[in-house]
């Protein structure tokens, strides 16, 4: 198996054709949001009008406590890591490199693209420079975590593993943004990202046929569910319902469509067909003079050689 998965070669050009996709809408929103100035001038008006959004909902829990406690690096890689392990444990070596990529690849490209991407001063009304921030580096990662706990987590544990995944990337969304972290684009490209690297990974790993026919009921049934519980957190965590706020809000619900998306289109979203039967075990009737014998009709029928004499 693992000389057919390190074969360099497309093996689904429709997640290819996804991953492009995925690549340039991240593109196109930090074309637009980053290097025009209107874009950068609704975005650092944003950035400037980030307040308090859940100090009056859960006393002594600060906004920008959440990010860095919940999802630091070093929580990051060990939760992909025992996912990673559990699933090459229990020979599922095709499950566990596509995790590994979509992890590490998207957490790689996010950080090399932050510290290389400009960002032009584009906007006139602000009176001090700003670095580049995009892509967010902790949507990222959990983003990429809510993909692989949606599609790697075992079958018992799936729908808690999904749920708390989609909550925490959707929470963590919201809160980079209300923490004056990072911008709308920030996280939207970092959503991109990760669906690239998931998609990409797909491509090259699993074979279309054999997640073809049919589409799975429970995950869609599952994604409902996950969307719901982070749209009831975000909403929660936040007590903004000013044009900033909502805008925040809309933003960080990105995780919940890529989840959506992989769920639909993803490894696993379309059950593999069963083995083709043969065919109903036909019997037929041997004439053995006052008896008879069966004897099922694979390979044709022949009589019983003790019984020829007698027919």
């Amino acid at each position: 198996m693992l000389a057919e998965i390190t074969t360099l070669r497309v093996r689904d050009k429709s997640a290819a054709k996804r991953a492009a996709y995925a690549l340039l809408a991240g593109l196109a929103v930090y074309v637009l949001a980053v290097c025009t100035r209107g874009g950068q001038q609704i975005e650092n008006r944003l950035l400037e009008l980030s307040q308090p959004g859940i100090g009056n909902r859960a006393p002594g829990f600060s906004r920008g406590s959440f990010t860095p406690s919940v999802l630091p690096p070093d929580h990051v890689l060990i939760i992909g890591g025992t996912l990673i392990l559990m699933l090459w444990m229990f020979r599922k070596g095709r499950l566990a490199l596509w995790a590994l990529l979509t992890l590490v690849g998207s957490c790689a490209t996010a950080s090399a693209l932050k510290a290389a991407l400009p960002r032009p001063a584009l906007d006139p009304d602000l009176a001090y420079a700003l670095h580049n921030s995009a892509p967010s580096g902790h949507v990222t990662a959990a983003t990429a975590l809510a993909l692989i706990l949606l599609v790697a987590a075992p079958r018992r544990l799936k729908p808690v593993a999904a749920l708390g995944g989609t909550v925490i990337a959707s929470l963590a969304a919201y809160f980079v943004q209300s923490s004056g972290w990072h911008r709308p684009s920030d996280v939207l490209t970092a959503v991109g990202i990760t669906l690239f690297w998931a998609f990409i990974a797909q491509a090259f790993i699993f074979d279309v046929a054999a997640v073809k026919p049919g589409r799975n009921p429970k995950r869609f049934l599952l994604v409902g569910l996950a969307t719901v519980s982070a749209a009831v957190a975000v909403l929660w965590a936040s007590g903004r319902h000013d044009p900033p706020g909502l805008i925040s809000l809309a933003t960080a619900f990105a995780p919940c469509v890529a989840v959506a998306v992989l769920a639909v289109s993803g490894p696993g979203a379309r059950p593999a067909k069963k083995s083709a039967r043969t065919g109903p075990r036909r019997v037929a009737r041997l004439s053995t003079g006052s008896r008879s014998r069966t004897a099922p009709s694979g390979d044709g029928l022949r009589a019983d050689p003790r019984r020829a004499g007698s027919a």
